[in-house]
């Protein structure tokens, strides 16, 4: 076969994590190629049904499949997955027979890309990972340094290349002030994580505002407003009398996990969900269930383990920042899908559920603490298990407004331990 998506090279902007980033291979604790079914774009779908290559050819034929509803250009067919093992047709010794026998060309978009997500703005092309990936998840958790923004050469598909359009009534130049500006609020070593997230919903709301009225030209003067609050301290002040409320923070959490969360043929993502539910005072049965849990244990398991999240974390100070950082610019906040506002409390429950499955992690380690990779093991999972399980991120996105907890002052207190 002919080349089949021709390559390109450009300069992009991405974490500095990204730039050491190699997949690791048979090496990888929690393979990409087992527990999805694979998106085939259309172009591939077609090469791969003209193709008589012998090894290849009958799996081909048989291990793809035409997706007739709801298809699009990006998600033309699937690749199917064995029975039992859940591993893609195509992998062989855990590795992918496609690549090894065409060339990395004649993969689909979609494997030839993850972990990576690329998209061209105003600005130029950007760049990160997605933290389903172990090793992306280790490299971008555990460094210090690893969300700082740097220029890389990168090569990138032609033909796949996303651009991502400024929302109406704003320019390129007014979001990308109010995005840095974001970044560097959360970069913000003086303040608490959860106060940072804090202020950050405060803007949003701001933000909101500004959309409705049909002012984008005043992100100006919001960013300089909130600006002089950081730096003049006014943060604390803000803050200084709200109290936690533990309940919300580990029931409706933990509820969904439950009932969201299991593993999906993994072992090391087995691994990891017998560990939580351990660490919030449930056990995992054998079929993959639990036992019933009474919302007290769950509270009384929770605010526990907070007290040890600080000296678990002192192992890899930067987690929970990067985390939010690396989420943050892979989603272009608070300009992607939405309003502001509302970009912010899906942000303000993903964290919430990984400070959750950390405080769990610190209760399931006995005597001792999670080691640094243990911490970044359970990050990745929950990426794994939200950014590609659909029906798990939508009932994600509606565990605050099921509890009637959609305003900013009730959202503070969702944050604060």
């Amino acid at each position: 076969m002919p080349v089949l998506h021709p390559m390109a090279q450009a300069d992009a902007l991405m974490p500095r994590y990204a730039t050491r980033f190699q997949c690791i291979g048979t090496r990888c604790e929690d393979n990409c190629c087992t527990g999805w079914r694979v998106h085939v774009d259309r172009k591939t779908y077609g090469a791969y049904r003209a193709s008589a290559h012998p090894p290849l050819a009958g799996r081909f034929a048989e291990g793809v499949r035409r997706q007739r509803s709801g298809g699009s250009p990006e998600q033309y067919a699937t690749i199917e997955l064995r029975a039992g093992s859940r591993e893609c047709v195509f992998l062989e010794e855990r590795l992918c027979s496609i690549q090894r026998e065409l060339g990395a060309d004649k993969l689909s978009n979609t494997c030839a890309e993850y972990p990576r997500i690329a998209r061209r703005t105003a600005q130029g092309i950007e760049q990160s990972l997605t933290l389903s990936c172990p090793e992306a998840a280790r490299l971008a958790l555990l460094a210090d340094d690893a969300l700082d923004f740097v220029g890389h050469r990168i090569d990138y598909r032609r033909d796949s290349m996303p651009h991502w359009a400024p929302r109406p009534g704003w320019s390129p130049a007014q979001i990308e002030l109010v995005r840095v500006f974001c970044l560097q609020l959360m970069q913000t070593r003086e303040l608490q994580v959860w106060e940072r997230l804090a202020v950050l919903g405060l803007l949003c709301e701001r933000l909101q505002g500004l959309e409705h009225e049909g002012r984008g030209a005043g992100a100006a003067a919001l960013v300089e407003e909130f600006t002089a609050l950081v730096a003049e301290g006014g943060v604390s002040a803000l803050l200084a009398d709200l109290q936690p409320f533990h309940e919300i923070q580990a029931q409706a959490l933990f509820g969904l996990w439950l009932s969201r969360g299991r593993a999906t043929g993994s072992e090391h993502q087995e691994e990891v969900r017998r560990a939580v539910l351990r660490g919030l005072g449930a056990e995992a049965s054998t079929d993959g269930g639990q036992e019933s849990l009474s919302a007290d244990v769950v509270v009384a398991h929770y605010v526990q383990g907070l007290r040890r999240l600080p000296e678990a974390l002192a192992q890899a100070p930067s987690l929970m920042t990067n985390y939010l950082l690396n989420d943050m610019f892979r989603e272009a906040f608070p300009f992607a899908d939405g309003a502001p506002f509302a970009q912010y409390q899906r942000l303000l429950v993903r964290f919430g559920m990984v400070r959750l499955l950390l405080v769990a992690r610190c209760n399931a380690a006995g005597a001792g603490l999670p080691s640094a990779q243990d911490l970044a093991a359970t990050v990745q999972v929950f990426c794994r298990r939200h950014q590609h399980d659909p029906s798990f991120a939508r009932a994600l996105d509606q565990v605050l407004a099921n509890a009637g907890w959609d305003r900013l002052d009730r959202l503070w207190r969702f944050l604060k331990t």
